[in-house]
């Protein structure tokens, strides 16, 4: 399909792009927008579906090459595509991506091989810490991450921005049953559940023994991992700290288990 030069603010196939909320494209057709030439690009490789894009023209040339021919894409001139979006601070390079359904524990294991390592997180609210645990859980080769349902959501711009499209290829399973889920992958697939605590009285992070298939339970920002989720856990594991520190961010403790848990 060929550019599609637009000059007119409420033409209605800018409707998607304009004063963009993130649960207002979920609610249609479960939608997410991806920002920036280096996320357009991935969303690209993704595989996944690709409604449209809308370039300012300034930008053009720096992802002309990777769009697919048969794409729709709306060139606007900037200052009219910051009128449209509604906010300056963005690159002028903006795309709608449809989401696949969410996988299941079944779907994921299925032919799984070991040794295997998840990340699961019950209770996980800000978007930024989510996205720094998926890129994280890329870096680390982590096969999947679990997210309870009062999670935020990965496709959130914020959380792919962060992540630097990395959620576009992690496997991710939303789960509207956290514990059930937790104890499903224990009986049937025999995973071992790591909770990651303050706690000086339990294991520390250097002697924990790396099951052949690990699950690292990582908890919420503020309040950590609730007594239900601790209590499910098979070990609970800590990160000894000096004197005066009494947390890290949950970015980087996850950083710091999985590159304990996943080296060699």
């Amino acid at each position: 399909m060929p550019l599609i030069p637009l000059t007119n603010p409420d033409d209605p196939r800018l409707d998607l792009y304009r004063d963009i909320r993130d649960r207002v494209l979920r609610a249609n057709g479960l939608r997410f927008m991806a920002e920036g030439h280096m996320l357009f690009e991935r969303l690209l490789a993704s595989g996944l579906e690709v409604e449209s894009a809308c370039i300012s023209a300034k930008r053009l040339p720096q992802v002309q090459s990777i769009i697919p021919p048969d794409l729709p894409v709306y060139v606007l001139d900037e200052q009219l595509h910051h009128q449209v979006v509604g906010y300056r601070l963005h690159t002028g390079v903006l795309a709608i991506g449809i989401r696949k359904p969410w996988p299941t524990l079944d779907d994921v294991m299925a032919g799984a091989t070991d040794p295997v390592t998840f990340v699961a997180c019950p209770f996980l609210k800000e978007s930024e810490n989510l996205g720094s645990i998926i890129r994280t859980c890329c870096a680390f080769g982590v096969h999947a991450l679990i997210l309870g349902p009062e999670c935020c959501d990965p496709y959130y711009r914020r959380c792919l921005r962060v992540s630097m499209g990395n959620a576009f290829k992690l496997t991710i399973i939303r789960t509207d049953d956290f514990h059930r889920t937790l104890e499903h992958m224990h009986t049937t697939y025999g995973f071992e559940r790591y909770a990651t605590i303050l706690d000086p009285n339990v294991i520390p992070l250097q002697y924990v023994q790396r099951a052949d298939r690990s699950c690292i339970l990582l908890g919420h920002e503020v309040d950590g991992l609730d007594e239900r989720t601790i209590a499910q856990c098979d070990h609970r594991i800590t990160m000894k700290m000096h004197d005066g520190v009494d947390s890290l961010s949950v970015g980087v403790a996850a950083g710091v288990v999985l590159h304990q848990f996943c080296r060699g």
